[in-house]
């Protein structure tokens, strides 16, 4: 596999794994939970770190939203088996590679986070990603 087919699987799965846990965190929310703990609560059950906290505690005294972290929980199964795969794809491709094109790939995930924190922090995005996902879900 080519490090530009690398490049454009790994920041695949990056978007889907952060508009993962947005849509998550956004159905967390309509069902009464504030951002903060909808995100925290999300987080945790993608990368099954089971912290327990009165957080933790609103979800599981919700039927609705045990079913929400249900699937949460096998989303984040379903995408850590495939960042492991790719991760691992990733090493054994760059380990083959000319330098400048290990260069390449760290200088575009570099600049690809970048662009994705700055996305995050403009408000027009999280609208029209909330309003999206409130309008599938109802």
């Amino acid at each position: 596999m080519s490090v530009e087919a690398l490049i454009m699987m790994g920041t695949a799965i990056i978007l889907v794994y952060i508009i993962f846990i947005e849509i998550f965190t956004i159905i967390f929310r309509l069902t009464g939970l504030t951002n903060d703990k909808a995100r925290f609560q999300v987080i945790s059950l993608f990368t099954n770190s089971g912290f327990t906290t009165q957080e933790a505690e609103l979800i599981i005294n919700s039927r609705v939203r045990r079913r929400i972290a249900n699937v949460t929980m096998l989303s984040g199964f379903i995408l850590n088996v495939t960042v492991i795969s790719v991760l691992v794809n990733v090493f054994i491709t760059l380990g083959s590679a000319k330098s400048s094109d290990v260069l390449l790939f760290f200088l575009f995930f570099g600049g690809f986070f970048i662009i994705v924190f700055l996305l995050k922090k403009l408000r027009v995005f999280e609208f029209l990603l909330r309003g999206f996902v409130e309008r599938i879900t109802n």
